[in-house]
C-alpha cells in the first residue's frame, strides 16, 4: 500500500472516529435532556417516592382485579370494585385542593403513604386469615381512593415549586412516567410473584394476601423518600375561609376561561372512556384469551411499556410549538387504537395495539397536565389541580355503561362504543373551546396565560416566598 493510500485510510478512520464520538455525544445529550428535571434534589426524591407508591397502587389494582374476577367471573363485579377506588376522586379531590392551601404540603405527602400502608397491611391480613368478602373490596377500595384524592392535588401542585418553569413539562412528563413505568414493573412484578412464587404453593386468596404485604413494603419505601424532601410547602391561606368560598372561586376562575374549560374537557373525555376500557382488561383477557394471570400480565405490561415510551417522548420533546394541536392528535390516536384493540383477536396483535394505546394516552395526559399548570395562576393552582382530579374521578361515568355493555352484548362491541364516544367528545371539545388548538408552548405564549378577572385579596394570597430547589 503506497503512502497516499495509508494517509487516506488514516484520515477515513479519524473521520469515522470523530463521527462516532459526535453521535455518542448527541445521544448522551438527548438522554440528559430527557431526565434533566431529576437534577433538582427534591424533585428527584419525590419522583422515586412516587414511583414506589405507583408500584404499590398498580400491584394493588392488579391483585384486586385478578382475585375478584377469579371469585365471581363477572365483569359487573369487577366494575364495582374499580368504581370503589375511582369514585372518591370526584368526591374528595376538591377537599385535597383545600388541604393543600391550608396545610403544609410535605405533611400531606408523607401522611398519604402511611395511611395506604396501614390499609394494605389490614386488607392483606384479613385475606390471609380467610375472611374474604365482596364488600371488603369495596370498602378498602373506597378508602384507598379517598387517600389518593386527598393527596394527588398536592403532589401535582408542588411541581412548579420544585423545578424552573422551562423544566415543568419535562418534570410533569417524568412524574407521569412513574405511573406508567409502574404498569410495566409493577404488573410484571405482581404477576411474577403471584404466578411463580405464591400460587404454586398457596390458594389464590392466600397468594393475594401475601401480595398485599409486599404492597405495604413499597408504601414504606415511599414514606422514607418523601420524608427526606427539604421542601415544606407552607400554607398559602393566611385568612382561612370556608370551603364553599374556595369552591366557588375555583368554579368562577374556570368559568371565565374557555381555554381552561377546554383543557379540562381534553383531560376528562378521553380519560372517561379510554381508561375505563383499560380497567376492564381482566375481562378482556378472560373473554378473548385464556384468562390466566400470565396473559393478563402481558397485556398490562404492553400497555405500560407504551405509556412509558409516550411519557419519555413528551419529556424529551415537550418544549415544542403547537402543543394544542399535538393534544388533539394524540387524543384522536388514542380513540383509533382503542377501536383497533376491539378488533384484535390475536394475542400478539393485542400486545402491539395496547402499547400504542399506552403511548398515546400517556403522551396526552402529560402534555395536558403540564399546559394546564403553565397557563393558570400560581395562586389558584391547588384548586385547579383539585378540579382536574375531580374530573379524573368522573371516569366511572364511562365505566358503568361499559361494564353493563360488556356483560350484555360483548366486550368488543363495548370497546368500539367507547372509541366512538371518545371521537365525538374530542370534536365537541374543539367546538366549545377552539382556543386549545392555538396553544403553542404555554409558558411563553402570553396570549394563553389566564388571569382571574377578580384578583384575590392581597392579604389573603401573598406570593410564596419559596423558590425552586436549587440544583
Amino acid at each position: 500500500m503506497n503512502h497516499h493510500n495509508i494517509k487516506s485510510l488514516q484520515g477515513f478512520q479519524l473521520t469515522s472516529a470523530l463521527s462516532l464520538s459526535q453521535r455518542l455525544a448527541k445521544v448522551g445529550t438527548s438522554v440528559a435532556r430527557t431526565f434533566e428535571s431529576l437534577a433538582y434534589r427534591d424533585f428527584r426524591l419525590l419522583w422515586f417516592a412516587s414511583l414506589a407508591s405507583s408500584l404499590a397502587i398498580q400491584i394493588q389494582i392488579y391483585a384486586r382485579g385478578w382475585l375478584i374476577y377469579d371469585i365471581t367471573d363477572s365483569s359487573v363485579a369487577l366494575t364495582w370494585v374499580m368504581l370503589s377506588f375511582w369514585i372518591p376522586s370526584s368526591v374528595f379531590s376538591f377537599f385535597g385542593g383545600a388541604l393543600a392551601d391550608r396545610m403544609r404540603k410535605k405533611t400531606i405527602m408523607v401522611f398519604a403513604p402511611i395511611a395506604s400502608m396501614l390499609s394494605a397491611l389490614t386488607f392483606g391480613t384479613l385475606i390471609l386469615i380467610g375472611d374474604v368478602h365482596f364488600w371488603y373490596f369495596i370498602v378498602f377500595g373506597f378508602f384507598n381512593g379517598t387517600i389518593l384524592a386527598l393527596s394527588m392535588p398536592t403532589r401535582t401542585a408542588v411541581m412548579p415549586d420544585l423545578v424552573a418553569p422551562r423544566h415543568l413539562t419535562n418534570a410533569l412528563s417524568l412524574s407521569g412516567s412513574t405511573f406508567n413505568l409502574s404498569r410495566v414493573v409493577g404488573i410484571a412484578l405482581g404477576g411474577l410473584l403471584l404466578s411463580s412464587v405464591f400460587l404454586p404453593f398457596f390458594s389464590p386468596a392466600i397468594s393475594v394476601g401475601l401480595l398485599f404485604l409486599c404492597i405495604a413494603t413499597l408504601y414504606g419505601t415511599s414514606i422514607i423518600g418523601t420524608s427526606l424532601i427539604h421542601y415544606q410547602g407552607n400554607p398559602t391561606r393566611i385568612h382561612k375561609k370556608s370551603l364553599a368560598r374556595d369552591f366557588w372561586e375555583g368554579v368562577a376562575y374556570v368559568r371565565n376561561s374557555r381555554i381552561v374549560v377546554g383543557l379540562l374537557l381534553m383531560g376528562l373525555i378521553p380519560t372517561m372512556f379510554g381508561f375505563s376500557a383499560q380497567f376492564l382488561l381482566p375481562a378482556f383477557n378472560g373473554e378473548l384469551f385464556d384468562g390466566k394471570s400470565e396473559t393478563l400480565s402481558g397485556l398490562l405490561v404492553a400497555l405500560g411499556v407504551g405509556a412509558v415510551l409516550g411519557s419519555l417522548t413528551i419529556a424529551r420533546y415537550g418544549e415544542i410549538d403547537k402543543k394544542g394541536r399535538l393534544m388533539y392528535f394524540l387524543a384522536l390516536l388514542w380513540a383509533f387504537f382503542l377501536a383497533l384493540l376491539a378488533l384484535s383477536t390475536n394475542y400478539w396483535a393485542a400486545l402491539v395495539v395496547l402499547a400504542l394505546v399506552g403511548a398515546s394516552s400517556a403522551g396526552l395526559s402529560s402534555l395536558n397536565m403540564s399546559v394546564l399548570q403553565l397557563i393558570v395562576s400560581a395562586k389558584m393552582r391547588s384548586r385547579i389541580m383539585a378540579i382536574t382530579w375531580a374530573c379524573f374521578g368522573l371516569m366511572p361515568i364511562g365505566m358503568i355503561p361499559l361494564g353493563f355493555l360488556a356483560e350484555k352484548i360483548g366486550l368488543q362491541t363495548a370497546y368500539l362504543s367507547c372509541s366512538g364516544l371518545m371521537f365525538l367528545g374530542i370534536v365537541c371539545t374543539h367546538v366549545v373551546a377552539p382556543e386549545v388548538a392555538k396553544i403553542r408552548r404555554g409558558h411563553k405564549d402570553h396570549s394563553t396565560v389566564v388571569r382571574s378577572s377578580q384578583p384575590p385579596e392581597e392579604e389573603d394570597w401573598p406570593e410564596p416566598l419559596t423558590t425552586p430547589t436549587t440544583k
